[in-house]
């Protein structure tokens, strides 16, 4: 799968310690997905932590998720 990522989503996995193998897993080994608007969050389960990420729907690629955000759940890093 061919991960492109906003330049928020990678602020946030910069501020957050936040990797693209831990994106990767997430979206690999979900455990929840919510559709809302036109985006997706996945959440699963990342090395004992739950990590949401946050992906755009594109209807025309099987292959490639936009990545706009991600997060660790219970964490407030405002």
């Amino acid at each position: 799968m061919n991960l492109v990522y906003s330049y928020h989503a990678r602020q946030r996995m910069r501020r957050r310690g936040i990797t693209d193998s831990d994106v990767r897993s997430c979206l690999r080994n979900y455990h929840s997905r919510i559709v809302g608007g036109d985006s997706i969050m996945y959440i699963g389960d990342v090395n004992g932590r739950s990590l949401k990420v946050v992906t755009a729907i594109d209807r025309d690629s099987e292959t490639e998720k936009f990545v706009i955000t991600t997060v660790w759940r219970g964490d407030d890093d405002s």
